[in-house]
């Protein structure tokens, strides 16, 4: 019989969080609208810095909140500007 590891606070952000992450990086493939892309990017960012977290690397946490989050919101901003959506048509149409 094999042996089930220790359950651990790591063990269960990992059991928690990595679906989510997976699901969000399939809706990055396959979202239609360049907007909804950039949010699953910033939510697959978000989960990976709570996987740092649970690992206790507190530098690597705040880097990946500060500078990768933080750049695929800009990410979002230039998407924005650049589909520049007309106001009847709104972010969720079609």
């Amino acid at each position: 019989m094999i042996p089930l590891p220790p359950l651990t606070g790591e063990l269960v952000a990992f059991v928690v969080c990595a679906p989510v992450m997976v699901l969000l990086a399939v809706g990055i493939v396959v979202a239609r609208k360049p907007v909804h892309s950039a949010i699953c990017m910033a939510g697959v960012m978000v989960g990976l810095a709570i996987l740092y977290a649970a690992q206790d690397a507190p530098f690597l946490f705040v880097v990946q909140i500060i500078v990768y989050t933080g750049a695929i919101l800009m990410l979002f901003l230039f998407c924005l500007l650049y589909t520049s959506p007309s106001p009847r048509d709104g972010l969720l149409s079609r």
